[in-house]
């Protein structure tokens, strides 16, 4: 229908915005981010288009072109990442550091993510400047409403959904440490043959001298040359530095303690909560985070995930554990399960979801896991998609796929063919014939 539109009106601006909100919902962010674009180009001066295009460009993934799209409007001469930064640009931030967490750059990721902390905690020094002067003029009911926001800023959604991401970032560290390039270069070079190492070391000694006789140069040439103060020299652009967090879970649970103080009734900090403390072995903790996450979504997917997870792993650990805390993680599976056994339980949540695909995979999920044998029978209730509809799904049948590809790999292309049928803009499902098929052909002069 949106075609037809265009079609009808080719100048119309919303019906670009519409077609890249559809395509976006439909699982495809580039095409979306080329109807923004599109969107964009038809009226250069409007700020509104722009950041809307970059939003849609960092969806993408497409970073470098996202902030080239926003330094159309930053002052001539001045870094784009600098300038967001100092404007307190929030969203950009938020959005570019989700960017580089997909795409596994964690370092970049954190040194996206961590301004917004630095923001918020300037925002909080801020009131000090204020309190001579509201005292001072009388504007006492206005003082005493930016105290009582001050009390709660923590709160505000644009920090929980950057600080969300900066805990997950570090758990993705803590599963998978990063080795820093000079690491990685150091590990290349002991696996050389020893004439060979020794011959490449030389070269090395040889550029490090150069390169000090250059930067000494340099340094002469620009004795007399007035300094920018307002210049900054990044140390570490890519965040490697970030990346060596001695302790990460550590440094997940400051940003995580603030979340769970002032977002407590949110169901992803408690989803947090629980990854956090299961990495940390710390099961009365998780306990706690799993029965938070129950009060507020006893059905939500990943909760039920979390629950048979839970209780399979900590009621089969009990070496070495006090018997008080095997006693009230007995108590609790009692409260929630009752008599039933995790098996029971699963397929009773199996039975009475049949038409929900995202708690359909769910189940299947936790039902390999509580019985190995049942591959088949899982990946049979994955093909499901008879009821599927909506973004939750979609991302349900991504995850399903994800799980194919790693325990069933024979049934991944099928599963692809079957998914692209059901959730036909999801770039994540199409051939590469398909998305060849999508790009935009060239125009003629």
């Amino acid at each position: 229908m949106i075609e037809e539109v265009l079609k009808h009106t080719p100048t119309l601006i919303e019906a670009y915005l519409t077609k890249a909100a559809i395509l976006k919902h439909g699982g495809d962010s580039v095409r979306a981010a080329e109807a923004a674009n599109a969107a964009r180009e038809m009226d250069l001066a409007d700020r509104y288009l722009n950041n809307e295009c970059a939003r849609y460009q960092l969806a993408a993934d497409q970073v470098k072109e996202a902030l080239d799209t926003v330094a159309m409007f930053t002052k001539e001469g001045e870094e784009p990442g600098s300038a967001l930064e100092d404007m307190q640009c929030m969203w950009f931030e938020t959005a570019s550091g989700n960017s580089y967490l997909r795409q596994g750059l964690t370092g970049k990721a954190l040194k996206s993510l961590l301004p917004v902390h630095k923001h918020f905690e300037d925002i909080q020094d801020d009131q000090l400047d204020f309190h001579a002067y509201c005292l001072r003029k009388m504007t006492l009911r206005a003082y005493i409403s930016m105290l009582k926001l001050e009390d709660v800023l923590n709160s505000h959604h644009f920090y929980v959904k950057a600080a969300r991401p900066i805990v997950k970032t570090y758990v993705e560290l803590f599963d998978n440490p990063r080795k820093t390039k000079a690491q990685i270069e150091e590990q290349r070079v002991q696996e050389m043959p020893d004439a060979e190492r020794k011959k490449y070391l030389q070269k090395q000694r040889n550029e490090e001298r150069r390169r000090k006789e250059e930067e000494e140069r340099q340094k002469e040439l620009n004795k007399n040359k007035p300094v920018d103060d307002k210049k900054k020299t990044d140390e570490d652009p890519d965040g490697e530095q970030l990346e060596q967090a001695q302790d990460k879970l550590k440094e997940a649970d400051k940003y995580l303690n603030v979340l769970k103080k002032y977002s407590p009734q949110t169901l992803d900090v408690q989803l947090l909560a629980f990854e956090v403390s299961m990495r940390q072995k710390k099961p009365l903790l998780a306990l706690q985070a799993l029965n938070k996450a129950v009060r507020l979504s006893p059905d939500h997917p990943q909760v039920h995930e979390n629950m048979i997870k839970f209780f399979k792993q900590e009621l089969a650990t009990t070496e070495g554990r006090n018997a008080l805390v095997t006693e009230t993680i007995a108590e609790a599976k009692q409260k929630i399960l009752g008599e039933k056994s995790l098996e029971q339980f699963n397929r009773e949540y199996l039975n009475a979801n049949k038409g929900n695909y995202a708690r359909l995979v769910a189940a299947a999920k936790s039902l390999v896991l509580l019985e190995p044998s049942a591959h088949a029978e899982a990946v049979k209730l994955f093909f499901e998609f008879s009821q599927a509809r909506g973004k939750a799904d979609r991302r349900a049948a991504e995850s399903a796929h994800k799980w194919i590809k790693q325990n069933e790999s024979a049934e991944a292309e099928n599963f692809r063919a079957k998914a692209s049928e059901k959730f036909t803009l999801c770039r994540s499902f199409l051939s590469q014939d398909q998305i060849d098929q999508l790009k935009p052909k060239p125009q003629e002069d």
